[in-house]
């Protein structure tokens, strides 16, 4: 059975007789379109050879790719162009090239951890561009695209410059490895990565200031970290440690400043989280995090004491509220409990509305407990305001959402399903 059934079987055995209440840049990212999906991220910086570039990684996912079987192993092969146009349309750059992979087993062409990566540094004038990037698997003859905006700046400039920040699994000795970037499409987090970024025309011997910022660009809730230092010489290398805990569910933000000699730049990049390690959650609003969404499916009374509780307690609770519903009670894994927080994060990133967290809206509350819908209708009203239905084919559910006010706002007005009323929907 799969992850989703067994969810919805859980959700449906809760919501039926529960006292609870219902009341996704390096400096750009992009997923890409079509039938062969990949990861395609950007980042400008100076690379090792001194080079102002546009660092470019693309990810294409074993998954993605139909695999041949030949003697005993398992092949395929994608070709992939890239273009970085400029506001004329031209190619400033134009890269062809191939690649063949081959692997021992059928199962490691399906893991979506699995991937094939390649990435060029591309050099340009300064200026905006966009960069267009194509995969083709040569043996499905299926393709995949991708175009989106990018900047170079000049930062070999006299005034003090920052590269793009790029995330990484460890900390670079210097500048980073290819194998260290992560990929685009990784939107689970469960041990600490890192923000690397090169400030540069730093005075030596000035005091230098660096301000790491991670907000929720829905509630605008940020944590904050900070080094404080004397640059040794022009070129610093900044890096700042991000354990799961300063990650919330949702669209992120993460923001570097820097500060030197009464100069400040600032560089940004967007973070999809749907699932980040509650174990690590640390900080109170952390755990809050985690905890809030429980309402969902929690008893009147489960949840009145896990919110009752101290924190030491509240973490205790949380974990045995899980154990205990672990579908693989052997496993280190509760694949459960992460598809909850999953939906959770989606729906921070999708329904979201003015300073209330997308999971506590009304759609929000739907989609966590019941997932994505099998089919959704949009109608208009005679002012054009808008009603979505919501349907499911199994269990059997429509719900119908109405944005009264035009403002995005939806709210639900009728449902499908009796048993739901115990839950507040």
């Amino acid at each position: 059975m799969s992850i989703k059934l067994s969810f919805l079987a859980f959700a449906v055995a809760l919501a039926a007789g529960c006292a609870g209440n219902m009341n996704q840049h390096m400096g750009g990212r992009q997923q890409s379109l079509g039938v062969v999906n990949f990861g395609l991220q950007t980042a400008n910086v100076i690379d090792p050879n001194r080079n102002n570039v546009l660092w470019t990684v693309l990810d294409v996912p074993h998954r993605s790719l139909q695999f041949e079987r030949s003697g005993g192993k398992f092949t395929a092969e994608f070709e992939l162009t890239l273009a970085l146009r400029d506001d004329r349309g031209h190619a400033v750059q134009l890269v062809d090239d191939s690649r063949m992979i081959t692997v021992d087993s059928y199962d490691a062409t399906q893991p979506d951890t699995v991937y094939a990566r390649v990435s060029y540094f591309m050099e340009a004038p300064p200026g905006e561009y966009k960069l267009e990037a194509m995969v083709t698997d040569r043996v499905a003859k299926g393709r995949g695209y991708s175009t989106q905006p990018v900047v170079i700046r000049d930062l070999f400039s006299s005034d003090l410059t920052l590269s793009d920040i790029i995330l990484v699994d460890s900390p670079p000795k210097e500048f980073p490895r290819e194998d260290q970037i992560i990929p685009s499409f990784r939107q689970r987090f469960n041990t600490t990565v890192y923000a690397f970024a090169q400030a540069r025309h730093v005075r030596a011997g000035q005091r230098l200031q660096a301000i790491l910022r991670i907000g929720n660009t829905e509630t605008g809730n940020a944590n904050r970290a900070e080094i404080d230092t004397t640059a040794s010489q022009e070129t610093v290398n900044i890096v700042f440690p991000i354990p799961p805990a300063q990650l919330g569910l949702g669209r992120m933000e993460i923001s570097m400043t820097i500060d030197s000699d009464q100069r400040t730049v600032v560089s940004k990049r967007n973070l999809l989280v749907r699932w980040a390690n509650r174990q690590n959650a640390t900080t109170a609003k952390a755990l809050n995090d985690y905890l809030e969404p429980l309402r969902l499916i929690m008893t009147g009374q489960q949840w009145k004491e896990i919110k009752n509780a101290s924190p030491e307690e509240q973490r205790r609770l949380l974990a045995d509220f899980w154990q205990e519903r672990n579908p693989d009670p052997a496993s280190n894994a509760n694949l459960l409990e992460e598809e909850f927080y999953w939906r959770v994060g989606e729906a921070n990133s999708r329904f979201a509305w003015g300073k209330s967290q997308g999971w506590s809206t009304d759609r929000g509350r739907v989609y966590v407990v019941y997932g994505q819908p099998d089919e959704i209708l949009r109608q208009y009203d005679r002012y054009s305001r808008s009603i979505e239905v919501w349907r499911y084919e199994e269990p059997a559910r429509e719900f119908v959402f109405y944005d009264e006010q035009g403002d995005g706002r939806y709210h639900l007005i009728r449902q499908t399903n009796a048993n739901l009323a115990a839950t507040g929907l």
